[in-house]
This record gives structure tokens, sequence and C-alpha cells, in this order.
């Protein structure tokens, strides 16, 4: 048989297995739609292939089946909404991939997998892949009203989007002082950077204030003080900024740096002898920002690690 005539048989047969498990007749209909047993479907692979001088194609068809209460571990989670169950204690699952390798183009698979009740037909989760020509993957679950595309924003939990973002936000920081040096200098980097770290810190602490709803508390205390701090770090900081601090005394805060993402930054770009220090510099324009009075032991000009070890030191608060 020639081929396309296959490919048209094929797309045949593959449209009615589809209308036999999504079509619905009616409320008034009693029997089940497909009960999906071996008497009514007589098959749980199908496999087509076809070639000439232009072209491969490779075609497979599974239909397989899981008990109702595995299947909300293999469908995507539904990150809104109330999503649609089965009516039976089985759910069954029709897959569908497909290769086209052409000679002059690079080969594409693609594949389909859906979820769908026996019962009624309702199908129930969609998960589509494509690989070779505009790559992508895509997730649906379907809900009482809507279907939902399942994005990256839904599988992300909160903790690997606040480091997502926090690393693209400093990566910007670092492209940004990297270029303005570039083409200003890096001294004027430097005054551009804390210039706007300083316009920023304001804007930072109101808005964190806001979301914790102290916009009307005005910090007077140490225990008030670590508070905020801990708050604010755990949306502002990444894990890849190493850092600790302590507060030893009812007035001080201590910090140790002993690998600090902005100086290894600075070296990898060649200005770490320059570099005036934009991360002490941002902690201390937060507590301007709060009124806090302080002051800052060692003063800090040049990074600290251009000649020791380890980046440490203290803030005197006057709270």
């Amino acid at each position: 048989m020639i081929p396309y005539k296959k490919s048209c048989l094929f797309g045949c047969l593959l449209l009615v297995i589809n209308l036999g498990l999504t079509d619905r007749s009616g409320g008034s209909q009693s029997s089940p739609l497909i009960a999906c047993d071996a008497g009514r479907v007589r098959w749980s692979d199908l496999s087509f292939s076809a070639k000439n001088i232009l072209a491969a194609v490779n075609v497979d068809v599974h239909l397989g089946s899981l008990p109702e209460t595995e299947v909300q571990t293999a469908l995507p989670a539904s990150p809104r909404g109330v999503p649609v169950h089965s009516s039976s204690s089985m759910v069954y699952h029709l897959s569908f991939s497909n290769s086209v390798d052409p000679i002059f183009r690079p080969a594409v698979k693609s594949s389909h997998l859906i979820w769908f009740d026996p019962q009624q037909g309702a199908v129930l989760g969609r998960i589509r892949f494509r690989q070779g020509k505009d790559d992508f993957e895509k997730k649906y679950i379907i809900n009482l009203v809507v279907i939902i595309e399942i994005t990256l924003f839904d599988q992300l939990n909160k903790k690997q989007l606040k480091e997502l973002l926090v690393k693209c936000w400093m990566t910007h920081d670092g492209s940004w002082f990297y270029n303005s040096a570039r083409e200003l200098g890096v001294d004027a980097a430097n005054k551009l950077n804390k210039a706007a770290i300083k316009t920023l810190s304001v804007i930072e602490m109101q808005r964190i204030k806001k979301a914790m709803g102290w916009e009307n508390i005005k910090i007077k205390t140490l225990e008030q003080l670590n508070d905020f701090i801990s708050n604010a770090f755990s949306v502002l900081k990444g894990d890849f900024m190493d850092f600790n601090y302590s507060f030893p005394e009812s007035n001080q805060i201590h910090w140790e740096i002993s690998q600090c993402f902005a100086y290894n930054g600075m070296k990898m770009f060649g200005f770490e002898k320059q570099y005036e220090c934009g991360v002490m510099y941002r902690i201390s324009c937060w507590l301007d920002a709060l009124g806090i009075k302080h002051t800052i032991e060692p003063e800090i000009d040049k990074c600290l690690l251009n000649s020791r070890e380890k980046c440490s030191g203290d803030i005197i608060l006057n709270l």
C-alpha cells in the first residue's frame, strides 16, 4: 500500500477511536459510552511506520489504565479550582507518540497523553510534548469550570520561586554594574550603584513593612528589629548569599561573610580591587530608611575580602 494511503487510513482509525472515547449521546443513555473491556476494545498497543525517499514516519498508540487512587500522583496538581474526578475505580490513559524525520530537516518528535474517565468519557488531564522544532511541554488539568494550563509558576514551590527570582535580580544587578563600568569607568559605576541602592532601599523597606502590616509601626527595640530583619531576609535573601548575622549585644549586629557573591562577581569581571562594597551599604541604607541611627565597624569603602579571608564586622545601633 502507498505510504500516504496508510497514513490516511491510520488517521481515520485514530479519529474513530477518539470519537468513541469522547462522544456523548445525552443524559437519557443509561449504559456507559465505553467500558474499555476486552469485549469492546481489543487492543492496547498500535504501531504504524512509513518511509519514502523524503521522510520516515513512526506512530505509536498505547491504551492503559491505573486505579483512580493512583491517578492523582500521575496527573499534575491543580493550582486552583476543583479538578474533575473519575466516576469509576479505574482511569484510562491514551498516549499517542509520533516522530517525523524529513531528509532535509531535523527530526520532530511529539507526544500526547490524555487521562479520561471510561464511564463518562470525561477528560481528566492532558500532557503535550514536542522536541525538535519549537520544543515545548505543556500540562493541563481539567477543572469543573475551566481547563487550566499548568505552568512553571504552578510547579515551583515558594522557595524555588524565590531563589530563581533573587538570582535573576542579582544577575541583572551585576550585569548593570559591569556594563556601566565598561562604558563610564569603575569609579562612575560605583557612584551610580550606591545612588541606585539608596533610592531602592527606601522603597524596599516600605514594601516589606506593608507586607508585614507594619506600616504604622516604628521600630524601637532590638526584638522588633530582629523580627523585621528575619522577615525581610526570608524573601530578599537567596541561598547563594552565604552570610550569618547575630545580636551579641543589645545595641549590636555582628555579621560574617565567607563567600561573597558580589565580590566573586566583581572578581570575575576583574573589578574586585576597585569595587566599593554594595552589600553592606545596602544594609546600612535599609537601617537609614527605617530611621535607625547606626555606625559600621570597620568603616567599609573597598571590599574587605581584598585584605582578609573573611568579611566581618559590627553594626552599632542607636535605638
